[in-house]
């Protein structure tokens, strides 16, 4: 049962829309800003976009952002047709997380992979589905379904719950269920596949190469099965597939939408795009051009970011289309119901309120399962748990927390601050910056001499970065061993092979922090494992639980060594 489920169906009404009225109810556009201005009031009512999607640039508070969803539903609803908007968000969890201030945050799906509960996978998507609802936010586009077996993947890495197409499309399914029951429209992504790439699509155009059999046995598999679980949205990927369709991307390929989606999947949902504006696309064709090029391959929701200028632009491409005949109106009319038929079946307006007993309840079952998922990989010299006496150092070495804001980043480093300073009296602090090409090495030889202890935390999307690396060879030579925990990428192992104590976080949200404190004290367990390979070191399924062992050296998946190359 879809909760908040609504009575009204507006396919009905889609019949005596206007054609500049359907195909606007075919775009989900980006806005400027956190509340209604006269533009934004009149760019609506010009455009009768069917959808918006918010990005950290419209939120502030929660209250806020329930607010500004509220206003934008009433203007939708105060002009003809008088259907409400879809209103989208990228709520990933972990690192794509738009919304972070009094959430129940979801530590993100590497994280989840390797709890391999799909129990956790289920109860992170309905608590955070819940938690959109209650904003007015009814459509995630989420989960990835990405099966990430490509360790220098730049954009999906994290974001994805594996690589084994098993694991990513149990949990898939559990997270699509989650969000269901919570009211929310989820979105698998990125369809056929970008686990496989070495290229981040928001700077250009990938290319994979792997024939359609291969597909069928490593990429697609997840899609099938959310087609299956019946999601209500796919999200195609600006990546071309050569042996599928030439040169075009699979945003813009019909025999990759309709072909495969379609008719071998059977496919009856919303076929929704990336962004058009994303590089990936316009590597390939002009936006107004590729959102006319999506259309005709089978594509119902355009995704477009950008001024109200580049969105007019696109508008008028698909409206002069169908003018000149090159996309007929039946066309529109198929896209136009499957939309209307979504918007019928939820309720698109704000659910009641999150009680402050539920969101606390909420906040400690997600801190809970970001416990499970903390992963220790090394413990060759049984340096955890720490076990410091008052007088000796401790040397903290972070980089500048990534975050949105700076509220963000004072938060966590207040925890951190706050967790090590009634644990430990005598912490020194080295933090660098992720942008520096080289980091001042000399403070961090005179620090760590008279440390007992040393703990760097790093951080990297793929590979790990020159500075990073020459922190770990300082200290290695000088014989003071960091405890290296990655806040994001696992595989950055690969780069830093000679450590002998190693932990995965997968994310560096608050909860993933104090996760990671509390292990690395002893005050919980280790209990995860990992969801990926580490070529030539370490195997999927590996993870040392408990600290009942005596340490993890060197352990070539399937008896020898598969390093990759190039």
């Amino acid at each position: 049962m879809i909760q908040g489920k609504t009575t009204r169906d507006y396919t009905v009404m889609g019949r005596d829309m206007s054609l500049e009225e359907k195909i606007g109810q075919l775009f989900i556009v980006d806005i400027v800003g956190r509340k209604i201005t006269g533009a934004l009031f009149r760019h609506f009512q010009r455009f009768k976009w069917g959808g918006v999607i918010l990005f950290s640039r419209n939120i502030g508070s929660p209250h806020q952002v329930r607010e500004f969803v509220s206003l934008l539903q009433q203007l939708a609803k105060s002009e003809s047709p008088r259907i409400p908007l879809l209103v989208a968000i990228d709520q990933e969890g972990g690192a794509v997380s738009h919304l972070t201030v009094d959430m129940a945050l979801s530590p993100g799906n590497m994280s989840l992979g390797a709890t391999g509960s799909p129990y956790n996978a289920y109860r992170a998507a309905r608590i955070s589905g819940q938690e959109l609802r209650a904003l007015g936010i009814n459509v995630n586009l989420a989960p990835v379904l990405d099966v990430n077996n490509n360790p220098r993947n730049p954009i999906i890495g994290i974001r994805s719950f594996g690589e084994s197409p098993e694991l990513v499309s149990e949990l898939g399914v559990a997270a699509i269920r989650g969000y269901r029951e919570a009211g929310i429209i989820a979105t698998a992504k990125h369809f056929p596949g970008h686990g496989d790439t070495s290229v981040d699509s928001h700077l250009a155009l990938p290319c994979v190469p792997h024939d359609r059999e291969r597909l069928e046995a490593m990429e697609l598999p997840p899609f099938a099965a959310a087609v299956k679980a019946g999601v209500e949205a796919v999200m195609t990927a600006h990546i071309t597939f050569p042996k599928l369709d030439g040169h075009r991307p699979a945003t813009a390929s019909k025999p990759i939408l309709t072909g495969i989606l379609r008719e071998h999947m059977g496919f009856k949902g919303l076929i929704v795009t990336d962004s058009m504006s994303m590089r990936g696309m316009t590597s390939y064709a002009p936006s107004p051009e590729a959102c006319v090029q999506a259309l005709e391959a089978g594509a119902d929701l355009l995704l477009l970011c950008g001024s109200a200028k580049h969105q007019y632009s696109c508008f008028q491409a698909v409206l002069s289309a169908v003018r000149a005949g090159r996309i007929t109106e039946a066309r529109i009319g198929e896209s136009l119901d499957r939309v209307l038929s979504v918007k019928s079946r939820y309720s698109l307006d704000a659910a009641p309120l999150v009680s402050a007993e539920e969101k606390e309840s909420f906040k400690n079952e997600m801190l809970n399962i970001t416990r499970d998922s903390v992963t220790l990989v090394k413990n060759e010299n049984g340096l955890l748990p720490l076990r410091l006496k008052e007088e000796e150092k401790l040397l903290l070495i972070r980089p500048t927390f990534h975050a949105r804001s700076l509220e963000d980043i004072g938060r966590l480093e207040a925890i951190m601050k706050r967790f090590l300073q009634s644990r430990h009296s005598n912490v020194k602090e080295l933090t660098y910056n992720l942008l520096a090409q080289r980091i001042n090495l000399a403070s961090v030889r005179k620090e760590a001499l008279d440390a007992r202890a040393v703990l760097l935390f790093v951080f990297a999307r793929a590979e790990l970065p020159k500075a990073q690396k020459e922190i770990v060879k300082a200290l290695v030579k000088m014989r003071r061993p960091p405890i290296v925990v990655s806040l994001l990428s696992p595989y950055v192992l690969d780069d830093i092979p000679e450590i002998s104590t190693y932990l995965c976080a997968y994310n560096f949200r608050e909860n993933s922090i104090l996760a990671i404190l509390e292990v690395l004290f002893g005050e919980v367990e280790p209990k995860g494992k990992l969801p990926i390979t580490l070529p030539g070191l370490f195997q999927r399924g590996h993870g040392l639980v408990g600290w009942d062992h005596k340490g993890a050296s060197f352990q070539p998946p399937n008896g020898g060594d598969t390093r990759e190359e190039g």
